[in-house]
């Protein structure tokens, strides 16, 4: 079998970062390796890959990354918007739009090959399959509080019943003058609050 082309080659690395073939086999990578089309380039934690493409650019995969090297990553001429189906058709998206709108066909829109016909024979496969998905995780970070048993900050109290007013009652008194005078004070109720006259 004949190897694939070469598209770029490690101008510079930090750290480990490995390179993985087509067919999964994982090679160490160090600074002057080549990669070839369709490698992916997988860096570890704290690593950086600079990899030189065949037309001079330089492209950065950062730590924890994967990059599938292929020949569109490698393209000088990358696709804009003009290169868009739609676009490429007179009145393509008022098709499409009204096609949408009405409940019709999307695939009778599209041009045959497009659409998903594929000749007898063919040992393709019939789903999309998105070579440039990059996707990066960050590690889970949880706090637990490190006190056992800690009180807590809330008090949960019964709601005390509302009191009766209290009517006091004061008796007459009668005494001769120099004499100490004493009143006969009377509760109607008892209570739990010192009660002020």
């Amino acid at each position: 079998m004949a190897q694939a082309n070469v598209i770029a080659k490690v101008s510079s690395l930090t750290g480990e970062a490995y390179a993985r073939d087509s067919a999964g086999n994982l090679r160490r990578l160090k600074a002057g390796d080549v990669i070839r089309e369709g490698d992916t380039v997988v860096s570890g934690n704290g690593a950086q890959v600079v990899l030189t493409m065949a037309d001079g650019r330089n492209m950065v995969v950062s730590e924890r990354e994967a990059v599938k090297v292929d020949a569109e990553v490698a393209a000088q001429e990358k696709p804009d918007a003009s290169d868009s189906a739609v676009a490429r058709t007179s009145g393509g998206f008022d098709q499409l739009a009204s096609a949408l709108t009405e409940g019709g066909d999307l695939d009778a829109l599209l041009e045959a090959p497009a659409a998903g016909e594929i000749a007898a024979g063919n040992e393709g496969h019939s789903f999309v399959e998105f070579l440039r998905v990059v996707e990066s995780v960050s590690g889970q970070s949880y706090g637990y509080a490190t006190e056992r048993g800690a009180p807590e900050d809330t008090l949960q109290a019964a709601v005390l019943p509302a009191e009766e007013p209290i009517v006091l009652t004061i008796g007459d008194a009668d005494v001769a003058e120099g004499q100490a005078l004493v009143f006969d004070v009377a509760f109607s109720t008892t209570s739990a609050n010192p009660v002020e006259l």
